[in-house]
C-alpha cells in the first residue's frame, strides 16, 4: 500500500532535489501503476505455473530491491527503472496473499485475513502524513529508505516462515466447483464489485485528506483519517473475534457503509462526526471486503487462486486509475466535499446492486 501513495506524498520535494519538471513527474508517478497493471496481466497467463509461496518470496525481495533503488537513484532513469520493477513485483505479492491465507485452517484464516486486509487500509490512512512529516524534517530520501527497512523486515519474517509457507496443503474449493471453473460470470461480477468498491476508498483516500484539511485542519484531518485506519482493524479483528461476523449480510455492510459516507457530507457535520462517519465506513467496508476476496478465492479451485487473485489487483490497479483521474476534478468543484462523497456513495450503491443481482441470479439459496 505505501508503494502506490509514498513517492505522492513527497513529490514536491523530490521535484525539487532532482530538478523534475511536470512531464518528468508525471511519468514517474505514473510508472508503477503502469507496471503493476502489466504485471498482473501478465499473472493472468502465467499464474498457475507459480508455487505460491515462492512466487511470495520472490516478489518481496525484488520489492525491497527496487525501494532500496529508488532510495539511491540519481537520475531520471533510475526513477523509472526502480518504479517498473516494484510495480512488476508487487502482484506477486498481492496475487499470491489470499491463496494462502485460505490454505490455514478455520478459526486462523479469518484472523489472519482480517489482520492482513486491515492493517492495509491502516497504512493506506497513515503513509501520507507520516512520509510528509519525514520528508518536510530530514528530505524525501529518508522517507523512501523508511521503506525499504521496512520492507527488508517483511522479507526477514517471510524467510523466516518460508518453511511453513512451502508446506501449507491448499485447501479444497467449496463444493461443486469445477476445475475449469476461475473466471464463472458469478466471479466477473465478484470482480466488478470489488472494483466498485476500490473506487469508492480510493477516492475518499484521495480526496478526504485536503479538502478536511481545509475544513477541520491538518491536525484534525489527520486524526480522522488515522481513527479510520484503526476502525478498518477494528473490522478486519472481527472477523476472528466473531465466528457468525462472516454471515452479516452484505446488502447490510454495504448499506452500512452507504449511510456512514453520507454523515461526512451533513451541514451539520463537527469534527466528532466526521469522525463518526468514516470510522463506520472504513470498519464496515473492511469486513465486506475481506469476506469478498475470501469466499471468492475458496470456492477456487487451488491451482486458479493466484490467477483469480491477480484478476481482483488488476480492478484495484484500474480503480486507482479511475480515482486518481477524478479526485482532483472533484476536489475543486463548488462543493469538494458533497462531491466525493456523491461520487464515492454513486460506486457504493453500484456495488449494492451488483451484489444483489449475483445473489439472486448466480447464489439464489443465499
Amino acid at each position: 500500500m505505501a508503494n502506490l501513495l509514498i513517492l505522492g506524498s513527497v513529490i514536491d520535494d523530490l521535484a525539487q532535489d532532482m530538478h523534475l519538471s511536470a512531464m518528468m513527474l508525471a511519468s514517474v508517478l505514473s510508472t508503477f501503476p503502469a507496471s503493476a497493471i502489466i504485471g498482473n496481466l501478465a499473472l493472468l497467463q502465467f499464474a498457475r505455473a507459480l508455487h505460491p509461496g515462492r512466487a511470495f518470496l520472490t516478489g518481496h525481495l525484488l520489492v525491497m530491491l527496487g525501494t532500496l533503488w529508488l532510495a539511491n537513484a540519481e537520475s531520471l532513469p533510475s526513477l523509472l527503472a526502480s518504479r517498473i520493477l516494484v510495480g512488476l513485483a508487487m502482484p506477486l505479492i498481492g496475487s499470491n496473499l489470499y491463496p494462502l491465507m485460505c490454505s490455514f485452517r478455520q478459526p486462523f484464516r479469518e484472523k489472519i485475513a482480517g489482520l492482513v486486509a486491515s492493517t492495509g487500509s491502516l497504512t493506506t490512512l497513515s503513509v501520507v502524513p507520516l512520509s510528509l512529516m519525514l520528508s518536510e524534517q530530514f528530505g524525501w530520501r529518508t522517507a523512501i529508505w523508511v521503506q525499504g527497512l521496512l520492507c527488508t523486515l517483511a522479507l526477514l519474517l517471510v524467510l523466516l516462515s518460508v518453511r511453513r509457507i512451502g508446506a501449507l496443503a491448499p485447501s479444497q474449493p467449496g463444493p461443486g466447483v469445477k476445475p475449469d471453473q476461475t473466471f464463472t460470470t458469478m466471479n466477473l461480477w465478484r470482480i466488478g464489485q470489488f472494483l466498485a468498491l476500490s473506487l469508492a476508498f480510493l477516492s475518499l483516500s484521495i480526496g478526504l485528506p485536503n479538502i478536511l484539511s481545509g475544513t477541520v485542519g491538518t491536525g484534525m484531518a489527520s486524526a480522522v483519517l488515522f481513527s479510520g485506519g484503526l476502525a478498518a482493524l477494528g473490522g478486519g479483528l472481527c472477523l476472528s473475534a466473531f465466528e457468525k461476523t462472516r454471515r452479516l449480510s452484505p446488502g447490510f455492510l454495504h448499506m452500512a457503509c452507504l449511510a456512514s459516507v453520507l454523515i461526512l457530507c451533513l451541514e451539520s457535520s463537527t469534527f466528532s462526526l466526521l469522525t463518526v462517519g468514516w470510522m463506520g465506513y472504513c470498519a464496515f467496508r473492511q469486513i465486506l471486503s475481506t469476506q469478498l476476496l475470501l469466499q471468492a478465492t475458496e470456492q477456487c479451485p487451488p491451482p486458479s487462486r493466484s490467477q483469480l487473485n491477480a484478476a481482483f489487483n488488476l480492478a484495484f490497479q484500474l480503480a486507482s486509475a479511475v480515482a486518481g483521474s477524478a479526485a482532483p476534478f472533484l476536489m475543486y468543484s463548488s462543493n469538494p466535499l458533497r462531491s466525493i462523497v456523491f461520487f464515492a456513495g454513486s460506486a457504493l450503491a453500484l456495488a449494492f446492486v451488483m451484489d444483489r443481482y449475483r445473489s439472486a441470479r448466480y447464489d439464489p439459496g443465499k
